[in-house]
């Protein structure tokens, strides 16, 4: 019976660890300077993007979401924009000239015809997001490249 007599289970120490992520420390240095194009971007870059392009001011206050009676005030005052209006008009300005490349003059037809790739919006109607943006960025190039499909 001594076989069959249980054993006492064996009690094992845990060593006491801790589990920690161990990285190389990075040290970030700034130089202090601040990018002065991103920050003094005034009326008077836009309006060198908006003669590159085939947005009247009033399409250009939607794509901004702002109105336009504030362009009209960036424009008399030369106004400073801020951050987030900067990059998408540096986006859309990218988008212009990919598109005048591709199209020449008849980018700004293009742009107004309803399109299958969007499921017959035109590609004007995607350029209030930055995802729809891109989406019209990405068609264009597959145009020039003669990958329609």
């Amino acid at each position: 019976m001594s076989d069959m007599a249980k054993k006492a289970p064996k009690i094992y120490a845990q060593e006491e660890t801790t589990s920690q992520l161990k990285e190389a420390a990075v040290r970030y240095i700034t130089t202090g300077k601040k990018t002065p194009f991103l920050e003094n971007f005034s009326y008077h870059h836009f309006d060198k993007i908006v003669q590159k392009g085939p947005f009247s001011l009033a399409q250009w206050a939607d794509l901004l979401y702002i109105s336009e009676r504030t362009l009209q005030r960036y424009a008399k005052a030369n106004g400073i924009f801020s951050g987030l209006l900067v990059e998408r008009i540096l986006q859309l300005e990218k988008l212009i000239l990919l598109g005048n490349d591709t199209f020449n003059s008849q980018f700004a037809a293009w742009l107004f015809i309803p399109s299958f790739h969007f499921n017959g919006d035109t590609p004007y109607q995607q350029l209030f997001t930055y995802v729809g943006i891109e989406k019209v960025m990405n068609l264009v190039g597959r145009i020039q490249h003669g990958i329609v499909a």
